[in-house]
């Protein structure tokens, strides 16, 4: 439901309509990974089961394919267009070295963008959680309870400075020190607080008043389109993160689905949202160019594009994500460790 939200942010000029706090889909992300990652691998590797190196490689199976596809889709598609342009081949090495860099995680801005990855605005929030994930991954063994909520504690104060300073907590995509500084404090307040959840989800779930897990989606949605008052969307972004994301996730977490159907549409959302996240991007490429031949269309060409879109990421993962997931674990792992858990 959070890949949707974001691709709706990245596409309103086409939907014509701004879902003004979308970007916190992006922590509503952090919170969740952090969540599954304390229930597949917070016990394993405290009590030494996968080692720091096994858990590492577990996280790189499950992320890198799509990631690494839809590297190759964007930069192609951004060099047929400089190409196509008549621009210099000096601007298709470019492209080419900014492909190299993100196929490594790391970032290159292309003729002066202000975008921190060019090829694709939300490799930053990937990145992050990588390096997220290696610092948990070599420090957990160390971080009690008390002291990871310490760890959060301080994360979350700082993003109040943050947010208080610059009214905003949408930072991470952009060039720059603060930018980067700010989405750093993203991914460790959202991923510990994810970590904070599970360990202590059996004394939160009290508190949600017997709310029905589905309660999560309309609560989210409703937040994603709460408009800012002036001045004051600081004040939104910090009770989004500090309050409704992290209530949503405990509601959603109370319960297993008790009917089939709703089992099967979970897993359906949680197979494509990865995906989804990642090539809303590139396909968003097309979808404008599609637009200006169904001028007055565009909002039935957005809803029927991105319904394409979905499917398409459904059978990305059945024929590509997963296979490939698949060899690369077995290629990778050491023999000790089962298959990754997904974060769907």
């Amino acid at each position: 439901m959070a890949a949707l939200f974001v691709l709706a942010r990245h596409w309103d000029e086409l939907f014509r309509f701004h879902f003004q706090q979308s970007h916190l889909a992006v922590d509503l992300f952090f919170m969740l990974s952090g969540f599954v990652i304390a229930h597949a691998y917070d016990d394993k590797i405290r009590s030494g089961k996968i080692t720091p190196g096994e858990f590492m490689r577990l996280r790189f199976a499950r992320l890198y394919p799509v990631y690494a596809l839809s590297v190759v889709i964007c930069t192609a598609y951004f060099i047929v267009r400089t190409i196509s342009g008549g621009e210099p081949h000096s601007a298709v090495l470019e492209w080419l070295l900014a492909m190299v860099l993100a196929l490594c995680f790391l970032p290159y801005s292309v003729n002066g963008s202000q975008a921190m990855y060019s090829v694709n605005i939300c490799f930053w929030s990937l990145a992050l959680e990588m390096l997220v994930n290696l610092l948990y991954a070599y420090t957990r063994q160390l971080i009690s309870n008390r002291l990871l909520a310490i760890l959060v504690g301080a994360a979350g104060g700082l993003l109040v400075v943050v947010a208080l300073t610059t009214n905003t907590l949408g930072h991470g995509y952009l060039r720059g020190w603060p930018s980067l500084a700010g989405g750093f404090l993203r991914a460790v307040f959202g991923i510990g607080l994810g970590m904070l959840l599970y360990r202590h989800r059996a004394r939160l779930q009290a508190w949600t008043w017997n709310l029905p897990a589905w309660f999560s989606f309309p609560l989210v949605a409703v937040l994603m389109v709460t408009p800012s008052p002036p001045g004051y969307g600081w004040l939104i972004h910090l009770i989004a993160v500090f309050l409704v994301l992290p209530f949503a996730v405990i509601v959603a977490a109370s319960e297993e689905p008790s009917r089939a159907w709703q089992a099967r549409a979970l897993e359906v959302l949680g197979v494509a949202s990865y995906p989804l996240y990642l090539m809303h991007v590139p396909f968003g490429h097309i979808v404008r160019k599609s637009a200006a031949f169904v001028h007055g269309w565009e909002r039935p060409l957005a809803l029927a594009m991105a319904a394409l879109l979905f499917y398409l990421c459904l059978q990305l993962d059945k024929h590509f994500d997963a296979p490939v997931r698949t060899w690369l674990r077995a290629r990778l792992r050491s023999g000790r460790v089962g298959p990754a858990v997904s974060l769907g």
